[in-house]
């Protein structure tokens, strides 16, 4: 644990069952990309909708590739936001592997990886 983490915060989403969960990517201490990173990597399958003021398309896309399940900008609707966390509710979580593997080749959208034959690319 490094100086910036809480030792409360820190474990809550990956010892507590959660149906949903909802992260900024702008947070003190550590981003929301390195919280959704750590989630996905202790393969933590929680639905996560990322809410925040980060508009780009860029953003959006990161948050996707580690691993989000929704992404809504603020200013936002109210309304939109339960409907879309009742829509992520009824998915639920499912189980699902961190990595793809075929063969020799192996690709990790979390850690943003990709080996093949033991070497990374």
């Amino acid at each position: 644990m490094n100086n910036s983490e809480s030792p409360g915060r820190k474990w809550l989403a990956r010892e507590q069952p959660f149906d949903v969960g909802v992260l900024d990517l702008i947070l003190p201490g550590m981003s929301g990309y390195e919280v959704l990173k750590r989630l996905r990597r202790s393969e933590n399958w929680t639905p996560v909708l990322v809410l925040t003021a980060k508009d780009d398309e860029y953003d959006e896309a990161d948050a996707f590739d580690l691993g989000a399940d929704d992404y809504l900008t603020k200013p936002f609707s109210y309304v939109v936001l339960l409907a879309r966390l009742r829509a992520l509710l009824r998915r639920g979580a499912p189980e699902r592997p961190a990595a793809l593997t075929l063969a020799d080749l192996r690709l990790d959208p979390a850690a943003r990886t990709v080996h093949r034959g033991g070497r990374s690319n």
